[in-house]
């Protein structure tokens, strides 16, 4: 199914739409109607008789459920688009090139007025046209006012409090979607099962805190009454749960007397050699220790 790009898709439906009005209304091309694709100043008298084409309303039609998602071309490792249905709605309205008449003798009172005329022609190209030229799978639609509008009483009143004789349009398109981005390709799927020991980290982060309070020497418990510490399991390559990796958060305040020694002890424990603690007969190893929150005063 072809559909037009996303560039240009309004202005495709304008002009085909343009066309088959003109079709009708100014078929030798000498100029007599005017078509225009807004609204007229309220204020001003058209110089020409003029048929008004005003977008009021752009949307997914959601109602219509045909769309193609997009396809991955593998060899050239892009998306091919897909499309989707876009809903363009419009309000069609006739406006006269002289005032109204203050009475019911004028030419706009009696039964076949100019503006009925127009607007039957414009009815008539509008039913003859169901399917818009150059653009395959459109499908056109005389409806009844939409919600879109809230009503046509305040419309109206926000054009001067003069009801014009008017219709609903809505035409549906497909429309590509852009996504012809190169996309990385997944070339394979792998997965890994890691025996990890079962370890309860609260009981850990106090078995580290007491383990660095014993290896920081006398008063050590004193000394880091105002630290924590906040340990993660990471992923081992042991299978028997004999050794587990951490990942260690420090923080808290400490006392700049000792925290040379700290250093040294931090040191020691990222040298993944080494274990910095054993619980329940599984080896603590620290794979890496973060101290950025521990502050000395």
């Amino acid at each position: 199914m072809s559909a037009i790009t996303p560039s240009n898709t309004i202005v495709g439906v304008n002009k085909a739409l343009l066309a088959a009005l003109k079709g009708y209304l100014d078929p030798d091309n000498k100029g007599g109607i005017d078509i225009r694709f807004d609204l007229p100043d309220v204020d001003s008298v058209q110089s020409t008789p003029t048929v008004s084409v005003f977008l009021y309303d752009v949307h997914e039609d959601l109602q219509l459920r045909q769309s193609e998602r997009s396809r991955l071309n593998v060899s050239g490792g892009v998306l091919q688009a897909g499309w989707v249905n876009l809903s363009c709605n419009y309000l069609i309205t006739y406006w006269e090139a002289q005032s109204a008449g203050s009475d019911g003798d004028g030419p706009d009172s009696s039964p076949d007025n100019q503006a009925v005329q127009i607007m039957t022609l414009t009815l008539q190209a509008l039913l003859n046209n169901r399917s818009l030229d150059g653009i395959a799978g459109a499908y056109t639609r005389i409806v009844p006012p939409q919600e879109n509008l809230s009503s046509l009483g305040s419309f109206w009143q926000a054009l001067g409090n003069r009801p014009r004789l008017s219709l609903m349009y809505s035409v549906t398109v497909p429309i590509l979607l852009d996504n012809s981005l190169p996309q990385t390709l997944v070339k394979a799927v792998t997965s890994e099962i890691v025996q990890t020991a079962n370890v309860d980290m609260k009981a850990l982060n106090n078995q580290l805190w007491q383990t660095l309070c014993q290896q920081l020497g006398s008063g050590g418990e004193q000394k880091l009454a105002r630290v924590s510490i906040e340990s993660q399991q990471q992923a081992t390559e042991e299978d028997d749960g004999s050794v587990i990796n951490v990942s260690l958060v420090i923080t808290g305040i400490i006392d700049k007397a000792y925290q040379d020694d700290l250093e040294a002890i931090f040191k020691t424990w990222s040298d993944n050699k080494a274990a910095a603690t054993e619980i329940n007969g599984t080896e603590v190893h620290i794979v890496d220790l973060q101290k950025s929150e521990l502050f000395a005063v």
